[in-house]
């Protein structure tokens, strides 16, 4: 039996999860970042690479829950460091940026799901925080943004802050009184 430890945690690697996206340890916050292929995912974690955050695995993460009902993720070994950004290839990070570049794991805390602009329609923006995606059998606070446009990278990095800071997060009643 092959264990891993996170944390002081071990877990059997026979229930393991695999997950189609992207894992980017944010200002210590895990991000998986979501969404049909080609709509920029990997492009994002490479931004979010080159302004000092890590990249824990490209396309194929590795999702595990910890007896503490923790998810972290990885990539498989094979991957490890890989990124692959379309018209630039496949690099290791470690070797174009720095060794921090990179994790070996992290927590999954936050799921952003990017969307195709066009997928949105007159929704509520303040209701985004209000939906979970399950990983690993835990439900896990999802965003949805659209891919294009505003600067996706500062979104993602404000969203980790939040996921931080949750008491920072407002509704859109608080905003407005009438809308309850």
């Amino acid at each position: 039996m092959i264990s891993r430890s996170f944390r002081g945690e071990s877990q059997n690697l026979e229930n393991d999860t695999i997950v189609h996206g992207v894992l980017v340890n944010v200002h210590g916050t895990g991000v998986l970042l979501m969404g049909a292929a080609g709509i920029g995912k990997s492009a994002c974690a490479l931004e979010l690479v080159t302004r000092g955050h890590r990249l824990v695995a490209d396309d194929v993460v590795v999702a595990k829950r910890l007896v503490s009902g923790t998810v972290i993720g990885s990539a498989p070994q094979e991957f490890a460091g890989i990124l692959a950004v379309r018209s630039l290839g496949a690099f290791d990070v470690r070797q174009l940026f720095y060794n921090d570049a990179y994790a070996a794991e992290s927590s999954i805390d936050a799921v952003i799901e990017l969307r195709d602009r066009s997928a949105f329609g007159a929704s509520d923006p303040f209701a985004a925080w209000n939906d979970e995606h399950i990983v690993a059998g835990v439900p896990i606070p999802r965003l949805i943004l659209a891919a294009g446009g505003e600067s996706i990278a500062t979104l993602i990095e404000t969203a980790a802050r939040l996921v931080q800071n949750p008491h920072a997060v407002r509704t859109a009643a608080s905003f407005n009184p009438d809308r309850q």
